[in-house]
């Protein structure tokens, strides 16, 4: 399941494994006051889910977006949670389906959506309900750390890859419009993208995210054999993007 702490010291439970359906998965929400050891029980979210990113909201309410269905899916929603009456309001779709993701929120109330969908990253306006594509990530992430920085820049640690690995380096984001350049590595004489391939690859990366599909597909093949975790990432950005050469051929 996934927790996270409200203002007044109770922690929310969302979704995880079923202990009724073995190999299911629990719509249940529940808040856990540590002081008591009680439980108190709240309207479920459905569809089930497990691995949602959630994130708690400067005025106590809570969001949840995202999750991986029973049915190994990833899910696109996002919700909203009025902690005290115990409802839910949509809060949009998102650009791509995600789990393992990482939400965080800045000072003007946008929450930031980090990963878990590859080295994507999505910025949601909650006013709105939508959802937009900003820079991204130079590797893929799944449950990693994500900080707001004064300035609301977004620092983003740790996690893991989609191989299972830990993906190396600590990057700063600068949230803004998909035109935007990538996240930068905060040490840039760690920067793999620094010659040969990759740095003929770094340009077209950044053609990429701002929605050029053929872009992503010559990059990947730039950084084949040289760096084949930023390649799948960006193959399978060329793919989500209606690329056909990028996509699996189906088996």
């Amino acid at each position: 399941m996934t927790a996270a702490p409200l203002s007044d010291g109770r922690v929310l439970l969302v979704g995880g494994p079923s202990v009724r359906v073995p190999g299911g998965l629990a719509s249940a929400v529940e808040i856990l006051d540590p002081t008591t050891g009680s439980a108190t029980s709240l309207p479920p979210l459905g569809p089930a889910r497990v691995a949602p990113a959630v994130a708690v909201l400067p005025d106590g309410r809570v969001i949840v977006a995202g999750g991986r269905s029973a049915a190994r899916e990833s899910l696109g929603d996002a919700w909203i949670l009025d902690v005290p009456g115990g409802t839910w309001t949509p809060a949009g779709t998102l650009v791509r389906p995600r789990d393992d993701g990482t939400l965080a929120v800045r000072s003007d109330g946008k929450v930031v959506l980090v990963g878990g969908a590859g080295a994507e990253v999505e910025v949601g306006d909650l006013a709105t309900k939508t959802w937009t594509r900003t820079a991204a990530l130079t590797v893929g992430r799944y449950d990693a750390d994500v900080v707001v920085l004064p300035d609301d820049r977004v620092l983003v640690a740790g996690g893991r890859s989609g191989e299972g690995a830990n993906p190396p380096g600590v990057e700063i984001l600068t949230v803004g419009p998909v035109t935007a350049p990538l996240a930068a590595v905060v040490d840039p004489d760690a920067d793999p993208l620094a010659a040969g391939p990759r740095g003929v690859a770094w340009p077209l990366a950044a053609r990429c995210y701002a929605g050029q599909g053929r872009a992503c597909l010559e990059a990947a093949r730039l950084l084949d054999g040289v760096d084949p975790e930023r390649a799948r990432t960006l193959r399978e950005e060329a793919c989500f993007r209606d690329v056909e050469a990028a996509c699996p051929s189906p088996p």
